[in-house]
């Protein structure tokens, strides 16, 4: 899933960079970090804004309780 926080002109960067033969190792090596990184920023933030809803708005989108509470626990680094 796209984060809604990152801007399309970013991710199109992102992917002409990783297009690019001539991109040295290294330079593939930090741009796939930073992306990691943005990944788990933006799940560690999403994650802490789900374990803050009160339950009208948990009931809003679907989810119960204890699934909003079971997802929040989970570690940035899992999907």
């Amino acid at each position: 899933m796209i984060s809604p926080s990152l801007r399309p002109d970013a991710l199109g960067v992102s992917a002409r960079l990783a297009q690019r033969s001539a991109l040295p190792l290294t330079a593939a090596v930090l741009v796939k970090v930073a992306e990691t990184m943005t990944l788990w920023s933006e799940r560690r933030r999403t994650r802490k804004t789900l374990a803050g809803l009160p339950k009208h708005l948990l009931d809003d989108i679907g989810m119960s309780g204890d699934a909003a509470y079971t997802e929040a626990r989970r570690p940035f680094w899992r999907s």
